[in-house]
């Protein structure tokens, strides 16, 4: 239950955020959010301790959850961990969010960013790959190529760059974090970090400075880890309390939630390729008997095992390449190869179980190898310029490769559920000539490992996001991340704090033509642009696909192109800027963007005055993934346009809209540019799903406005 003196605490701590932030105001909207959370978390609700909270935007979301799910954590003895999408928002949080809690708030706690080990730079990588390039010794992808090795030639400027990050690693000018510091190119990521199968850990020189360990130390201590959707489920993927603490000890809090079901499906999918795994596989056992060499006399019985293994398993990937090949070419098969209802050809499924059993024979020796030779450098240190510091990048990264083929053929070589969405498989086509064949599955929905691995074992939950609902409902997001209508999760939305109906504008003009009509339709979108479009202060036009963005801005008078910020033509933060600009020097300045433009961009005030949808944001269920949910649907008797398009294009449609408002001083319009909005029955629901603007429905299109 929620004690009085916590109660008190929270009271205590918004009275003096209230009165120590200038310009702080406290919404209902706020203080009905920090109250439901702090009695969902305390478990003075009934059912279980989890709330789903829609909190659309300037509730205070970030600020609600941390003042009550702190106290409450704290007053259990529990750890909170706050799970956010994207980095943008979790360096948010840990930078500008919990520092201003606690200087303004007298709450004394503490907090730490948790991060994967491949969001930090590997000290012993980055300092062989300087050394390696400095020296002319690098190994541009020969068969013996670890993770610290250049994969190609650097280009001008780079080896400065890993030089320069190098020397402020030493410096501590630099905590060796990549995503405030990144690496020249993205390809150099990975040869600049490790995984844990590559860490030696405490056999490691630099392990005392190393900035993934340094930023794991006292973990266990704070009262507060701010992570990402990712390591969250990465750590459910191992069991849970590998990477973080164990789900029964701790309070989540899901911020951005809406993305969760997404990334909980992409956490669990598998693939590898048939010929490509060949090649490595036949390095393995001569990669492991340079590290027998170091070891015990009794691991080399594990070397003789491993080979007979790796053989087995590439005679079988050979065999099954060759059944795809001569298929492929009968059939005269396009790129991807789907399997209807997830299900393998015969000739391929009974090849699957003794790929499953093979490869994990392969694990298994590998492994004991491994683990044998992380023993001994635990023990006796590794030395820097020694063949085990050496080895070390080269067996860890065998390791994850032999750990991701096991992966994938126990994926594929799962039984069917019964009742439960199945399975989606599927090959695709890689090169010419001698082509290799990429082997993939997923589930098609992470529902049940959600329930299975997070729901039923944490110690309470809270999802939260400006977009929970589809079509004023929170069913789609129920189903999609496992949750059950009547097993006692709690949902509310809140309402907006700000004057829809008074402040924003939502006109859907009459338009000739179809949207499911490119030609007429990006035909008629050049004609009525220019006329709907204001000849000052910023607007944002959306598109649905990058080929209509760019024909329409093709097809609009040189005018108005000089106006026009295309996204893809410059890195966001740069075209921001110059949109800022412009609108700040009082010329008119308009931003094309795709999907990505729907969601995260703040513009407020004169920044975008108008917001242009030109087409309704549904999906094509062209992926194998979404193409074997569908086909599961409608084998139930279900419609999966009405039970998944047109939900997932409601949310989409109300964040895209949400670009308008992003303070209760905001104005505007939005319009957008498809019919189907008045002529087709789901219209409607997507209507009402949105929030209550002013309303104007099937007008005319204005005349072209002039630019001043």
């Amino acid at each position: 239950m929620l004690e009085e003196s916590v109660k008190q605490e929270i009271r205590e701590a918004l009275r003096q955020v209230g009165q120590n932030v200038p310009g702080f105001r406290s919404r209902s909207q706020q203080r009905q959010m920090i109250a439901e959370v702090a009695r969902t978390l305390a478990g003075e609700c009934e059912g279980r301790r989890l709330l789903a909270i829609e909190g659309p935007t300037g509730t205070g979301k970030s600020l609600a959850y941390l003042l009550a799910g702190i106290p409450v954590a704290r007053a259990e003895g529990r750890q909170l961990i706050i799970s956010t999408a994207t980095v943008a928002l979790q360096e948010q949080i840990v930078d500008r969010d919990l520092p201003a809690l606690q200087a303004n708030s007298g709450l004394t706690f503490s907090y730490g960013l948790i991060k994967g080990r491949r969001r930090y730079v590997c000290t012993r990588n980055l300092e062989q790959l300087v050394g390696g390039a400095a020296q002319g010794e690098m190994d541009l992808g020969g068969p013996s190529a670890g993770p610290a090795h250049w994969p190609r030639k650097p280009q001008t400027g780079e080896l400065e760059h890993l030089q320069a990050l190098y020397r402020d690693l030493q410096a501590g000018d630099w905590d060796g974090d990549l995503d405030r510091r990144p690496p020249p190119a993205a390809d150099l990521q990975g040869p600049m970090t490790t995984d844990r199968h590559g860490c030696t850990g405490r056999g490691c020189p630099h392990v005392s400075d190393c900035p993934f360990h340094r930023a794991r130390r006292g973990m266990e201590e704070q009262d507060v880890l701010v992570a990402n959707h990712d390591l969250v489920l990465a750590d459910l993927a191992m069991g849970g309390g590998v990477i973080l603490p164990p789900p029964e000890q701790v309070f989540y809090v899901f911020d951005e939630a809406h993305h969760l079901a997404a990334r909980a499906t992409d956490a669990f999918r598998a693939e590898s390729p048939l010929l490509a795994s060949v090649q490595w596989l036949e390095r393995l056992p001569r990669l492991a008997g340079q590290a027998i060499s170091l070891l015990p006399e009794e691991a080399g019985r594990h070397l003789e095992a491993l080979e007979r293994a790796v053989n087995e398993l590439s005679a079988m990937l050979n065999e099954m390449h060759g059944m795809i090949r001569r298929d492929w070419q009968r059939m005269n098969r396009d790129g991807v190869w789907r399997f209807p209802a997830g299900e393998l050809p015969a000739p391929l499924g009974e090849l699957v179980p003794g790929l499953r059993d093979a490869s994990a024979e392969v694990e298994k020796h590998y492994g004991r190898i491994g683990q044998a030779f992380a023993k001994v450098t635990a023990e006796e240190g590794v030395t820097p310029g020694s063949v085990a510091e050496r080895l070390a990048p080269e067996l860890g990264e065998a390791a994850s490769r032999v750990e991701h083929l096991a992966d994938t053929w126990r994926l594929v070589a799962r039984e069917q559920p019964s009742e439960a969405p199945p399975v989606a498989r599927w090959i695709t086509a890689l090169g010419s000539g001698r082509p290799d064949y990429l082997v993939a599955a997923s589930p098609v929905s992470a529902a049940a490992m959600l329930r299975n691995g997070l729901w039923s074992r944490a110690a309470g939950a809270v999802l939260t996001s400006a977009t929970l609902t589809a079509l004023g409902r929170f069913d789609r997001m129920r189903l999609a991340c496992g949750l059950e209508e009547d097993d006692g999760t709690r949902y509310l939305s809140l309402a907006s704090p700000f004057d829809y109906r008074n402040r924003a504008v939502l006109h859907v003009p009459r338009m000739a033509s179809d949207p499911r009509d490119p030609e007429a339709h990006t035909g008629e979108l050049i004609r009525v642009l220019p006329g709907i479009l204001e000849p000052e202060g910023g607007a944002l036009v959306l598109f649905a696909s990058a080929r209509q963005l760019d024909a329409v801005y093709e097809g609009l008078p040189a005018e108005w192109q000089g106006r026009i910020l295309r996204q893809r033509e410059r890195p966001r933060v740069e075209l921001l800027a110059a949109h800022a600009r412009a609108v700040e020097a009082g010329e008119p300045s308009v931003i094309f963007g795709l999907a990505g433009f729907a969601e995260g961009v703040d513009l407020p005030g004169d920044l975008c005055r108008h917001v242009v949808i030109a087409k309704l944001p549904f999906a094509v269920p062209d992926s194998p993934v979404e193409a074997t949910l569908a086909e599961w649907l409608e084998s139930r008797g279900r419609n999966p346009f009405m039970d998944i398009t047109v939900p997932d294009a409601g949310m989409k449609l109300v964040q895209a809209c949400g670009r308008l408002l992003r303070s209760e001083a905001d104005s505007g319009r939005v319009t957008v540019l498809d019919r189907r909005l008045l002529t087709h029955r789901y219209g409607q629901a997507l209507l009402n799903g949105l929030p209550p603007f002013g309303r104007e429905l099937g007008t005319p299109i204005v005349a072209p406005a002039a630019l001043g």
